[in-house]
């Protein structure tokens, strides 16, 4: 009876310890699973979309400060009214683009005009107003630039100060605003 109750014991021992083990495994399966779907989001965030948190008001009332900016860094390709952020003076801005490559732009008596023609802008607030430390126009966007303002016209820094925004300064095109973060 001695030698039953031992062997018994000695299973379920044995028994328990390969519960413990399953468990284990299945834990670790877990974590190996979460670990994964962590590094993918974090190769997406910094290879392909960036993120943002806008700091003026430059875009009101498109984009406010402190909305919450996703933007698709892979794209070179820009469409005139496309929402960028572009960074200069080492901050990240946002603009709207309304200049590409070898347009010419000109501001005249608080207008836009490229290409000669007058553009009209349904997402702007104030005027167009010049800067003393700004470009002159009319201005030639350079070849592997773009030009943006921001829809706020009052005493925002954009392409008026600094002229064609480079490519290379373009962090993407914004895919979606999330409010005041």
């Amino acid at each position: 009876m001695v030698e039953k109750f031992t062997r018994s014991k000695k299973v379920d021992c044995l028994e328990k310890r390969l519960e413990t083990s399953k468990h284990k495994d299945a834990m670790r399966r877990w974590l190996l699973d979460v670990f994964e779907a962590v590094l993918i989001v974090v190769v997406l965030c910094q290879l392909v979309f960036g993120v943002c948190i806008v700091q003026d008001n430059a875009m009101s009332p498109s984009v406010e400060t402190r909305d919450f900016l996703i933007y698709y860094r892979w794209s070179k390709a820009y469409d005139y009214g496309d929402v960028l952020v572009y960074t200069k003076d080492g901050k990240k801005r946002v603009g709207r683009m309304v200049g590409k490559s070898h347009d010419a732009i000109g501001i005249v008596d608080g207008c836009l005009y490229r290409n000669d023609t007058r553009v009209l802008e349904e997402n702007c607030f104030g005027e167009n107003v010049l800067f003393e430390e700004g470009v002159s126009f009319p201005l030639r966007v350079s070849n592997d630039g773009v030009f943006v303002l921001g829809d706020h016209r009052g005493n925002v820094k954009d392409s008026r100060v600094y002229g064609s925004i480079s490519n290379q300064d373009v962090n993407g095109v914004v895919l979606f605003v999330i409010r005041n973060i």
